[in-house]
């Protein structure tokens, strides 16, 4: 055999043996997820969560570790500004932590926070996760706002269910709410609870005075 045919032969070889290495002895980077350490079924700081699950899944086919960055779920919300009969009304939706009430807390007192320097009035609507006895509704009313069904019931005795909206099916619970800041001149006028599947909540609808 020629020196150029041993040569050729030996970086074959060479390169068969590295094709043929376990994928643990090469350089292979790790599969990096950032989760929430506490919100199970998702996730946990634990690997006992579906989305845990679905992570070693994905590591194991590239034979990598995963490699996780714990950052705790945080819900916002969204506001929109629109012009009605030429006063600009905030309208404001929010969605709150479903498992820990001092989340719920945590969020409502930032959303009000952001809501503190805006002129105008101002309707927030969300799923709040609890009911009226909460301390994110609490807060709501004893930060200036009202909650709109309640007021356009006054004087009429609540029966069991009245305004549930949750589940969407067989409704029990108000946990979703309408509030709007007291400023003297918004008013409710009527509520509505429309019966649909379309969601696992049912819609809350209130008609306003502005």
């Amino acid at each position: 055999m020629s020196r150029e045919a041993r040569v050729l032969s030996h970086c074959v070889l060479a390169i068969a043996v590295l094709c043929a290495l376990p994928a643990c002895h090469r350089r292979v980077p790790p599969l990096r997820v950032c989760a929430d350490p506490n919100n199970l079924p998702f996730s946990n700081d634990r690997g006992e969560g579906f989305e845990n699950r679905i992570a070693e899944l994905l590591a194991a086919e590239r034979h990598a570790r995963v490699e996780y960055t714990w950052w705790a779920q945080r819900r916002g919300f969204i506001r929109v500004e629109v012009e009605v009969k030429g006063r600009r009304v905030s309208f404001v939706t929010t969605h709150l932590d479903w498992q820990h009430e001092d989340g719920r807390l945590f969020e409502a007192r930032q959303l009000l926070d952001a809501l503190a320097s805006i002129n105008g009035p101002v309707i927030v609507t969300g799923d709040f996760n609890e009911e009226s006895n909460g301390g994110a509704y609490q807060l709501m009313l004893k930060s200036g706002f009202a909650d709109a069904w309640s007021q356009t019931r006054l004087g009429i005795a609540e029966l069991p269910g009245d305004g549930a909206t949750y589940p969407a099916d067989k409704p029990s619970k108000r946990i979703d709410f309408i509030f709007y800041r007291v400023d003297g001149k918004t008013r409710s006028l009527g509520e509505a609870v429309l019966n649909t599947s379309a969601s696992d909540h049912r819609p809350l609808g209130i008609l306003f005075s502005l």
